[in-house]
């Protein structure tokens, strides 16, 4: 019997993972906010925090900012603090309270 690769990602369908992980960090690189039901929605992705897990082990940090949804349900959203600063033009004295406003509007919008 042949041995599986072992890496950071238990999923027997690197290539899909690989994919989702690029599609992922593509659009983070592009500013974009994303939480698990927007991977899931917009990449098929149903373990976002294993696919950013991924990322970050590979040196792509990956930041996270805890919403409340409309429905009271807290979730976690994913952005690139670099990417964010570069999309919306933040300083760093006003970045994090930023990205918990902006973040939380788009889950209440559902665009993140």
């Amino acid at each position: 019997m042949a041995k599986r690769k072992t890496s950071t990602n238990d999923n027997p369908n690197e290539v899909s993972c690989l994919s989702q992980k690029a599609r992922i960090e593509q659009h983070l690189n592009a500013g974009n906010f994303i939480t698990s039901l927007g991977a899931l929605n917009r990449f098929g992705c149903m373990r976002l925090a294993s696919r950013v897990s991924d990322l970050n082990s590979h040196g792509k940090v990956v930041d996270k900012v805890r919403v409340v949804t409309n429905t009271d349900k807290r979730v976690d959203a994913y952005y690139k603090r670099d990417a964010v600063q570069k999309r919306y033009k933040v300083n760093d004295e006003l970045f994090n309270e930023f990205v918990k406003d902006l973040a939380q509007v788009l889950v209440k919008k559902g665009d993140a």
